[in-house]
């Protein structure tokens, strides 16, 4: 008999921490909405917050990692180059 009531306890409070668990995942994705969008309650005159935030973000460091990446695109695409026109001088290709 004990064992049933300590099978329903461990049950009730397993529901009552998964209720707890998705009760504080849904709070907290409702707080980032709100930070993001700035209508949230927090207000720091300390930083920029939320669209702002992003704002700056996007016309300050956006621009220099793209030009990064372009970069790096270029050192690969030399790289391949060379790599192609090595393969295809010590390589025998026939042609008909």
């Amino acid at each position: 008999m004990s064992t049933l009531y300590s099978h329903i306890i461990v049950v009730l409070l397993t529901e009552k921490l998964t209720f707890l668990f998705c009760r504080m995942v849904t709070q907290f994705g409702q707080d980032f909405e709100k930070a993001i969008e700035g209508s949230g309650s927090e207000i720091s005159t300390l930083e920029l917050s939320g669209g702002a935030k992003i704002n700056r973000i996007f016309h300050e460091r956006f621009p220099f990692e793209l030009v990064k990446v372009w970069h790096t695109n270029q050192v690969f695409y030399s790289m391949l180059m060379v790599t192609l026109l090595v393969y295809k001088g010590t390589h025998f290709s026939p042609t008909y």
